[in-house]
């Protein structure tokens, strides 16, 4: 697990720049209590959030498996969308949490 924090420019926030704290997970440790906190990927020339509206875990999988679905924030070249994704427990992801100001 790694955490990293730092100062960034905020899309559509009633401020211009926030604190970013990332702390890079494996999907093996989710669980249901991150239900309502934000993913973070890279798409191009911006950093997309989803939010995690639903994790169901895979139970037929022997890898282990997350079924989520996220619901991607706009971005200034894709518009907002809900998409379900598999996520493996090898699989690394950013978890984001937002301070604006």
């Amino acid at each position: 697990m790694a955490i990293d924090e730092y100062r960034a420019k905020l899309i559509n926030s009633e401020h211009e720049e926030g604190n970013v704290k990332v702390n890079t997970i494996t999907g093996a440790e989710l669980d249901q209590s991150f239900v309502g906190k934000f993913w973070g990927r890279n798409e191009g020339s911006y950093n997309r959030m989803g939010k995690f509206l639903e994790l169901v875990p895979v139970v037929t999988d022997p890898d282990g498996l997350w079924l989520a679905t996220v619901r991607w924030g706009q971005t200034p070249d894709k518009a907002a969308e809900t998409e379900r994704v598999k996520i493996p427990f090898s699989m690394a992801l950013d978890i984001v949490e937002l301070t604006e100001g």
